[in-house]
C-alpha cells in the first residue's frame, strides 16, 4: 500500500473509534469538557487562556465548555487573587469524582481490549503507537520552526 492509502485507512479506523457508543452515564461530556476536567484534576485551578492553550482550541469553544461544565456543577469560577480582571477555573468535588470514575471505567475497558489482543500483540501495538506519536511530535515541531 502507498502512504495515501494507509492514511485513508488510518482515518477510517480513528473515525470508527470516535463513533463508538459511550458509556451509559447520567452526565454526558464531550472530549473537550472531559479534557478540561482532566487538566483541572492535576492543576490547582487554571485560567481559561491556560485551558485554551493546553487543549489547543479557540476561546469561544473554551467559554462554551466552561459554561456547560459550570451548569452541570462540575467546575466553578473565581476571580484570580492577583488580578481581579482574570478568572480562575476550579474543579468541584463532584467533577473530580465523575472524572476519576470515567477514567477508572475507561482503563478497565482498555485492559479488556488489550487482553483480547494478547500480551505480545498488545505490547507491539503500544510500541508502534508510541513510535507513531513520537514521529507526529517531530513533524509538529519541525513545521512550527518552518512557519
Amino acid at each position: 500500500m502507498i502512504y495515501a492509502e494507509l492514511s485513508e485507512k488510518y482515518l477510517a479506523i480513528i473515525s470508527k473509534l470516535m463513533k463508538q457508543p459511550k458509556n451509559k452515564e447520567s452526565i454526558n461530556l464531550d472530549a473537550g469538557e472531559s479534557g478540561i476536567l482532566y487538566y483541572l484534576i492535576y492543576h490547582n485551578g487554571a485560567t481559561p487562556s491556560e485551558l485554551q492553550k493546553h487543549l489547543n482550541v479557540g476561546s469561544g469553544r473554551i467559554a462554551n465548555a466552561l459554561n456547560t461544565l459550570q451548569n452541570k456543577g462540575l467546575i466553578f469560577r473565581q476571580d484570580a487573587l492577583d488580578d481581579r480582571r482574570k478568572v480562575k477555573v476550579f474543579i468541584t468535588e463532584e467533577g473530580k469524582l465523575l472524572q476519576e470514575n470515567r477514567r477508572r471505567e475507561y482503563m478497565e475497558y482498555i485492559q479488556r481490549v488489550l487482553e483480547k489482543m494478547g500480551e505480545e500483540e498488545a505490547s507491539e501495538f503500544l510500541r508502534l503507537l508510541e513510535k507513531f506519536m513520537n514521529y507526529n511530535q517531530i513533524l509538529i515541531a519541525s513545521e512550527r520552526k518552518e512557519g
